[in-house]
């Protein structure tokens, strides 16, 4: 009778790596412990477990931190923008006009579509910077140019800082020669105050 050959079983292969590269010795790795014991990564998943990842909760108060101290800091910027001088509503803009138009909110509304001055929100109010205006509460012209190298990317809060502000690129006149002034200051200078915007971050925009 035949004998009939056994073939030994094959070996089992190894499971492919989850991560392809240098294998770290046990030594050199970094693993997340409770007390002395290590953690294993099933034990982290388990929704009983007691385990914290460590520093976590540290992390997570210096987060809420940080975000706290930019947002009492912005709260302080548009505090100090919104005292420096005068600003006015849509009903404001409205009274002053030679013929205010039957809707308060005109022509302020249509000046800000078609990006001729600019407005920001405090308290869930609406204002309009004083200093965009000439004497008969029309917009100067150079603000419509200025909004214009701003582009839609700027949002209003930066644009009323950047008014505010003293900038390197316009120079003090008289007793101020060579000190840098806000362009807020310096709108009876439409050259130099376009010159200004036009070197944001150190490049020129045409």
């Amino acid at each position: 009778m035949p004998s009939t050959a056994r073939r030994a079983p094959s070996p089992q292969r190894e499971a492919a790596p989850l991560l392809v590269g240098k294998t770290v010795p046990t030594s050199e790795r970094c693993e997340l412990t409770q007390g002395n014991e290590p953690v294993g990564l099933q034990t982290l998943l388990r929704p009983e477990t007691e385990t914290r990842v460590p520093y976590i909760g540290t992390i997570m108060r210096h987060l809420r931190q940080i975000t706290g101290d930019r947002q009492r800091r912005n709260e302080a910027i548009r505090r100090e923008i919104l005292a420096s001088g005068i600003w006015l509503t849509a009903q404001q803009i409205n009274a002053r006009q030679s013929a205010p138009p039957a809707d308060r909110d005109q022509p302020a509304r249509d000046w800000k579509k078609s990006r001729r001055i600019f407005s920001v929100t405090w308290d869930h109010a609406e204002y309009f910077a004083g200093y965009q205006f000439d004497v008969t509460c029309q917009p100067l012209p150079v603000i419509r140019d200025i909004l214009a190298v701003f582009g839609p990317r700027y949002e209003p809060w930066t644009i009323a800082a950047w008014f505010h502000f003293p900038n390197g690129w316009i120079a003090g006149r008289g007793n101020h020669e060579g000190e840098p002034v806000a362009p807020m200051g310096a709108l009876d200078r439409p050259d130099d105050v376009l010159r200004a915007v036009q070197f944001m971050h150190g490049g020129y925009v045409a």
